[in-house]
């Protein structure tokens, strides 16, 4: 069809090379044809004639955003847009374009002026509240939102952002509220299911996050990143193998569009489930692989100095201890863990003094229980070389109350505590 129709085209610009209609039509149909140089060169040729078109300057702006030529696109949009200051459909492209370019305050000026010409536009509304969000002016971005979600009560983009914009804001309530409208609407939504799972996560409702996960995970299977939120959950909760399980699934993917190296993050969280389970070689293994690349990670620091006090090697357990304690002083646990070590090492008076915040930390997950019970065990192992029975039994019933088999118990492993 266009092949036939550029015939009878040609023929009359060879009658009349300067017949604009004629000309119009040919670029038009060079432009359907992804043929932009063809179009290009009769819009030239337009505009030698009729400089100042506005519909003509359009297409060529048009055209040349389409073949990535930002910067010649902008200049024809300038050009119309001093001609026609309030032409909104120009605003929003060179808006749009300044914005995929990064010049985001520039674009906002364009958007801005859209919305005092057209307050209801929604696409104008969703992209400046998008711009605003980039720029981390998330109340100005949630004020769009709020207004796109007035005019059209349902939408999922913004519906999605909204609820995003709500999480990094820690406003945990006002994101869920969104984030479970969408799932009403599309309950297979992968992303959404990701961050309710995330934020159920971070509110402690571990089964709820893990329905969320375990969904996402049904469709699917291989999203690494779903796998290493659900197995830092079940570590959280004291699920350890089925965490491992996870976090060894990562490190075996073998199709490209899946595969991914266990990352540092991954690899310590492994190592300290691996240390709960008891399987300390394994264990020191990660931590090892991930301070080599890493000498300030808290997190391996932590349960390597632990890892090392349960293989009674004091000196290095010292050390770890002591250089992660430098990076995070307010980490109880790490406190705990040196308080043991400084019990085996005969400083008591020392090992007192790093028990004192254990009373009043509040435990938000199991494994938050598991390691208080431990540290009460140790500080009753240190009671009872005072001869502080009372002490050392309120202590011990206090850790049997956070893990009530806790004599039994091969996951935190006390053995070495020597506690009848």
């Amino acid at each position: 069809m266009y092949k036939e129709s550029l015939v009878d085209i040609n023929r009359l610009l060879e009658i009349n090379p300067n017949d604009l209609l004629a000309l119009t039509i040919r670029m038009t149909i060079h432009k359907e044809m992804g043929n932009y140089k063809g179009s290009l060169v009769d819009i030239e040729r337009f505009l030698k004639i009729d400089p100042n078109n506005i519909n003509i300057l359009s297409v060529r702006g048009g055209i040349y955003f389409i073949m990535g030529n930002n910067q010649k696109s902008l200049e024809d949009f300038n050009k119309i847009l001093e001609i026609d200051p309030n032409n909104t459909l120009l605003l929003k492209q060179r808006g749009e374009i300044l914005r995929l370019i990064g010049k985001y305050k520039e674009s906002l000026e364009d958007f801005n002026k859209i919305l005092e010409i057209e307050p209801n536009d929604l696409l104008a509304l969703i992209t400046r509240g998008s711009i605003n969000m980039i720029m981390c002016e998330y109340n100005k971005s949630l004020e769009d939102f709020n207004k796109v979600l007035e005019i059209e009560s349902k939408s999922l983009l913004a519906l999605t952002i909204r609820g995003t914009i709500y999480q990094m804001l820690g406003n945990y309530k006002d994101s869920l509220l969104d984030f479970n409208q969408l799932l009403e609407i599309d309950p297979n939504n992968v992303l959404i299911l990701k961050n309710r799972g995330e934020i159920y996560r971070l509110m402690g409702m571990f089964d709820e996050s893990l329905d969320d996960f375990n969904k996402l995970l049904e469709i699917e299977p291989t999203n690494v990143s779903a796998l290493k939120s659900r197995g830092e959950i079940y570590r959280l909760s004291g699920k350890f193998n089925e965490s491992l399980e996870d976090f060894n699934k990562i490190s075996k993917f073998d199709s490209i569009e899946s595969i991914e190296s266990i990352d540092a993050y991954t690899q310590g969280l492994r190592g300290a489930t691996l240390y709960m389970l008891g399987r300390y070689e394994e264990a020191l293994n990660d931590f090892n692989k991930v301070l080599e690349s890493n000498q300030t990670n808290v997190f391996c620091l932590a349960y390597r100095g632990a890892l090392y006090l349960k293989c009674n090697q004091y000196n290095e357990s010292q050390k770890d201890l002591e250089k992660a304690i430098e990076l995070n002083q307010n980490e109880p646990y790490l406190h705990w863990q040196r308080g043991s070590l400084y019990r085996l090492m005969g400083k008591y008076k020392e090992a007192f003094d790093e028990f004192i915040t254990l009373d009043d930390f509040k435990p938000k997950c199991e494994l938050d229980k598991l390691e208080q019970a431990e540290a009460y065990c140790n500080r009753a192992a240190l009671n009872k070389i005072f001869e502080k029975y009372d002490e050392a039994a309120a202590d011990l019933r206090k850790a049997n109350d956070l893990v009530p088999k806790i004599e039994v118990n091969d996951i935190i492993n006390l053995k070495y505590l020597n506690i009848n």
